[in-house]
């Protein structure tokens, strides 16, 4: 029947002639031979992908039994790898998450994890396992939790089987229920640990860094200034030992970003991450640390000022205007790097540095190429206006600008935030290099700046309208 039952096209044969009424049959007549029990949890492994099976599993309560027979052979490590790979494949399915919590089930799994703490087969099933029992439930997560959060305390757990747990600790934390819970605290001390116990296992780096990322989107969780310096701390550590590793860059730069988004302490030592976001950016030729850094240094510069002139001075404004040449075709990205323009050109220092790096060229060129897409329009024409501010030679410069600018308006004239920075832009242009009125003008300027003005857009609109009123085009 084991070998049957792999074969998945005779599976709903063997639960039509009564095969899981006779798996139960024989798992309670030979409840102490473990050998028999191993072959019937193979089986109902093989099972597990028919939804026949599954209701009939349910209905004839197997599982209670399966979790009582795991309790009676605990120390037989092939019996429990088995068992936790059916209660992985069951759990999928929510009747028998049901029945699960309405069992000792999460006591059993976690006796097993101590006594077989080197298994890989184990770990990986019953983190699983565990993840589909707490998923969407912040009861069951706190009353769960506590029991993993000491196994990873105890420091018996192999460096091979902590991955997996990084793993559950990043899906649960995905859930933003349980990542409110207050033991959540407990779960960024655990992940620490385990990060700080492999620190040479890129994947538990990696995963580590997500589910710090994940953790810290509740403003609950990094409360402490401890806390909050630890977590950055193991980060920076991850980031640096795996400089070459582009997974563990794009989720350090991720966690950053998220820590700044949400953390209303230790700003100064958040500061301290932009050389290690832009490493990343400077070593990868990668879409997602792109985007993951572009971000990150979007969110620094916004939450503080001064940290346009540490990007500038540590070689960022080079980094991004590269990443940009590679990238041109990355949305996500595309959109973080331009909202980070849009603020790195607040500064004159910066907008100057970007001009000599080539930056308006990529810039008109990234806005020619994704015309249909409204917020990298927006933060580009934002950009285009503070560097006009800021310069007379930098308005001339991008007299070029103003046909994309104008196409923008036309293309997204429902988008008010378009509207709005697009006639902010060529408010600047206008204001900042006589050159540029005739420009805007003959590129249909004026219509396109009255209609968002018939459109309530603002004081940016009549600003460039009564900037061009006066206009002789002669």
């Amino acid at each position: 029947i084991g070998q049957l039952s792999s074969i998945s096209s005779l599976i709903p044969s063997i639960v039509s002639q009564g095969g899981v009424k006779g798996i139960l049959h024989t798992m309670r007549s030979h409840v102490d031979n473990v050998h028999i029990q191993q072959r019937c949890c193979a089986i109902l492994a093989n099972l597990a992908c028919d939804e026949a099976a599954v209701s009939e599993v349910a209905d004839e309560n197997i599982v209670h039994h399966l979790l009582v027979t795991m309790s009676k052979h605990l120390k037989n490590l092939e019996f429990q790898e088995h068992s936790c790979i059916v209660l992985a494949r069951l759990a999928l399915h929510d009747r028998i998450v049901h029945t699960l919590l309405g069992d000792p089930a999460t006591d059993i799994i976690m006796r097993a994890m101590q006594i077989h703490c080197n298994s890989s087969v184990l770990y990986e099933n019953a983190s699983v396992c565990i993840t589909l029992l707490c998923k969407g439930k912040p009861d069951a997560f706190s009353n769960y939790m506590p029991s993993i959060f000491a196994l990873i305390a105890s420091n018996i757990v192999s460096t091979h089987n902590q991955e997996p747990l990084c793993v559950m600790m990043a899906s649960l934390a995905s859930d933003a229920y349980i990542r409110a819970e207050n033991s959540m605290v407990e779960g960024v001390k655990a992940v620490i640990t385990m990060m700080e116990n492999c620190p040479t296992i890129a994947n538990v780096q990696k995963m580590g860094c997500m589910a710090l990322r994940n953790m810290s989107m509740s403003e609950n969780t990094l409360g402490s200034q401890t806390l909050l310096e630890n977590v950055l701390q193991i980060i920076f550590v991850a980031m640096k030992s795996h400089e070459e590793n582009a997974h563990v860059q794009a989720e350090g730069c991720g966690a950053v970003w998220s820590i700044s988004c949400y953390s209303r302490n230790g700003l100064d030592y958040i500061n301290r991450s932009i050389r290690s976001i832009i490493t990343a950016v400077q070593v990868h030729q990668d879409a997602q640390v792109e985007e993951q850094a572009c971000g990150a240094l979007w969110s620094l510069c916004v939450l503080d000022h001064r940290n346009k002139f540490l990007i500038r001075s540590m070689g960022g404004i080079e980094a991004i205007v590269c990443a940009m040449y590679i990238c041109p075709d990355s949305l996500d990205f595309l959109e973080n790097v331009c909202g980070l323009l849009s603020t790195l050109t607040e500064n004159v220092e910066c907008a100057n540095a970007l001009y000599s790096q080539g930056i308006i060229d990529v810039m008109l060129e990234t806005m020619r190429n994704h015309a249909n897409v409204a917020s990298i329009q927006q933060y580009c024409c934002l950009a285009i206006r503070n560097m006009a501010a800021g310069s007379n030679e930098l308005a001339l410069a991008l007299n070029c600008s103003i046909n994309l600018i104008v196409h923008a308006m036309q293309k997204h004239a429902t988008a008010p935030q378009v509207q709005e920075e697009a006639c902010g832009a060529l408010w600047s242009l206008a204001a900042n290099a006589n050159i540029n009125k005739g420009t805007i003008v003959s590129a249909d300027g004026i219509n396109v700046i009255s209609a968002a003005m018939d459109g309530n857009c603002g004081e940016e609109a009549a600003c460039a309208f009564a900037e061009l009123a006066n206009f002789n085009l002669s």
